[in-house]
Parts: structure tokens; C-alpha cells; sequence
């Protein structure tokens, strides 16, 4: 979000959430230093907030209740009868995001809507998006009925792993590694699930991910791959698996090959 030669001359960002993670108040002092008008709300007392950040902010609304969609859109809509139209909304927190979206879709801010944010947080689209660009995905599928999941193991083997299609971390993620464990899980609530072949680490003593680039007419090539071990049937697969190939220009511009 910042670099060391953007401004933001008469912006006005909001920016939600200042105190948490710890270092959130950052970026609002960044924003301020390049020329933004920085207006937070948090949950958090202004009291609490590290003095320097007190400083950068031209706005702070104290709201505990801030997860509450409708008090939190009425405290930004008053910030804008008091600011002035504002350009640009951020957490730089993932729980907030979808709540993000849906202030930029009711005041017209520009920004990822609330329909893409939707989008960018699921697993599967995610996946379909670096199909496209060449780089290899496992097979997955919505959890969307025990037949469909048993369905899916009986093509892909066991052991699988169930996560939620939209989440970060591993809450709710789980692996099935027998029969038993499968019918176990079903019984579960999976509506919001995916499930995907589970990867085991790679057990060869080597490094998981390996890296190799090369050099040529002026241009520079980064080749990523993933040594893996895939269970299929009972039976260990180890092999090593292309995750992108990445060519830098001489300009330092990125861009992903096919494989």
C-alpha cells in the first residue's frame, strides 16, 4: 500500500481498526507523512493509541462496537458530512475486509466492492485465477453434499483435508486419513467446506520449496517448485511440482510465465 515516492495530495482515507494488529497505526502515520488526511475508527481508546499516531490521525472515533455494520457505516457517513468525500478505505486486516467492501459499495469509494472481495477471499475462485496464469492448484470441490465428498475421495484417494472456503489461518481445517474418519465428518456442519487432497511434508531431507533462476539478454527468470509427497490410494507419491516461473525484466518488472 506504501511507497517510499507516493503522495496523497488532499486525500482523505479511512482507515478502520488503528489499534489492532499492533503495528496498524503504521501505515496511518505513513499516509499522513505522504500527504493524506488519515480518519480512523477503532475500538480501542485514542488514549491507547501510541502518541505518534494520536498525531498522524485528523480524525479517531472511539466505537466498541464497531463490528456492528450499521453503527460503523453511520460513523463513517458522519465522517464524510464533517471531511469531505473520502478517497480510500483500508483495515490491512482480513476480518474486516468484506466490511470493507460494503462501505466502499454504499458511499462510493473506490475500491474492491464487496462482490469482490467475496471472490478474492474463496479458495476456489482464487485457484481458478492461478490456473489461468500457468501456475498448478490442487483439485478441490464445495463441500456441497456427502455425496459429493465421497465422491471426491473415492477419484482422489485418502487422506483429504476439509477447510472452509473463505477463512484465513487454520480454523476449521481438518484432515480425514481413513474411512472412519470420513463418515465422521460428514456428520459435521460443511456447507461453507471445501476439500482438497491433504499434502504431506516431504520427508527426503531436502528443502520443501526450491528456488533456481538464470540470467540471459538481459533478463532474469526465477523458477519456484514444491518437492511434495501425495498419498493416492495408499500408495506415496513423491515427485516435485512447479508453483510459477517468474521472469523480471531489467526493470525489475514481474511477470508469470506458463509452465
Amino acid at each position: 500500500m506504501i511507497t517510499t515516492n507516493l503522495t496523497f495530495s488532499e486525500w482523505a482515507s479511512a482507515f478502520g481498526d488503528a489499534g489492532f494488529p499492533p503495528n496498524s497505526h503504521l501505515f496511518c502515520i505513513a499516509l499522513q507523512a505522504r500527504g493524506a488526511s488519515v480518519l480512523a475508527v477503532g475500538d480501542v481508546p485514542e488514549s491507547d493509541l501510541p502518541p505518534e499516531a494520536r498525531h498522524a490521525l485528523a480524525r479517531y472515533v472511539f466505537e466498541p462496537r464497531m463490528g456492528e455494520y450499521e453503527v460503523l457505516l453511520g460513523i463513517v457517513t458522519a465522517l464524510v458530512a464533517e471531511h469531505g468525500r473520502i478517497d480510500f478505505v483500508e483495515s490491512n486486516g482480513e476480518h474486516w475486509l468484506e466490511v470493507e467492501g460494503r462501505l466502499r459499495n454504499d458511499l462510493g469509494i473506490d475500491g474492491p466492492t464487496r462482490q469482490d472481495v467475496a471472490r478474492l477471499r474463496s479458495k476456489l475462485p482464487m485457484a481458478e485465477v492461478f490456473e489461468k496464469t500457468g501456475v498448478p492448484c490442487l483439485p478441490g470441490i464445495r463441500c456441497s453434499s456427502s455425496e459429493a465428498i465421497k465422491g471426491f475421495a473415492a477419484e482422489h484417494g485418502l487422506p483429504l483435508v476439509l477447510k472452509p472456503d473463505s477463512g484465513s489461518g487454520a480454523l476449521s481445517t481438518f484432515r480425514v486419513a481413513t474411512d472412519a474418519e470420513l463418515d465422521a465428518a460428514l456428520l459435521l456442519p460443511l456447507d461453507c467446506h471445501v476439500v482438497q487432497p491433504f499434502i504431506a511434508p516431504d520427508n527426503s531431507g531436502g528443502p520443501p520449496l526450491a528456488v533456481s533462476a538464470d540470467r540471459g539478454s538481459n533478463r532474469r527468470r526465477i523458477r519456484f517448485a514444491r518437492r511434495m509427497t501425495m498419498h493416492r490410494h495408499g500408495v506415496e507419491e513423491a515427485h516435485e511440482r512447479r508453483i510459477a516461473h517468474i521472469r523480471l525484466d531489467q526493470h525489475a518488472r514481474i511477470g508469470f510465465a506458463r509452465r
